[in-house]
């Protein structure tokens, strides 16, 4: 079942689809010479976004509440301390430019996304790939289509 969040942000994400739909009559222009309808055009896809993001993220809270008592019953606590993940995140961004100049923008950065994923405690592993991926290709358009910056091909490209 649907809770007022989901409902809520749905309902949000359909009127900024709406208010999109309008914009787009009107001319956009470009990052580095904004029209009339640019502003409501990021505005409005920004909104779309993050409504799907809430909705969600909403959503598989409630969907993993109910392992979320079985597997803290299982988890020990940790020491007090820091622990390896700032060392594991500074080693990832260490190797990053190798990476990137090897295997090009999105694989190279896939690795990096996914291993801070896992360091800042995110446990499901496959849905870290796929929030990776949509965090890394969002980056690449928002770098190669919004700001024109031209990345290593790499290998692949």
């Amino acid at each position: 079942m649907m809770n007022k969040t989901i409902l809520g942000s749905i309902g949000i994400g359909a009127i900024s689809l709406l208010y999109l739909w309008e914009a787009s009559s009107l001319p956009v222009g470009s990052t580095a010479a904004p029209d009339i309808g640019y502003v409501p055009w990021l505005i409005s896809w920004i909104a779309v976004v993050l409504c799907g993001l809430l909705a969600v993220n909403t959503w598989l809270t409630e969907r993993s509440a109910a392992d979320k008592a079985s597997r803290e019953a299982d988890q020990t606590e940790a020491a007090p301390g820091v622990g390896p993940g700032p060392w594991i995140i500074a080693a990832s961004l260490l190797l990053y430019p190798v990476l990137l100049n090897f295997l090009g923008f999105f694989l190279g950065t896939l690795p990096l996304v996914y291993v801070s994923l896992l360091v800042m405690g995110y446990t499901r592993r496959l849905a870290g790939v796929g929030i990776a991926a949509v965090m890394t290709g969002v980056a690449y358009y928002l770098f190669v289509q919004w700001l024109g910056v031209q990345f290593p091909a790499g290998w692949f490209g």
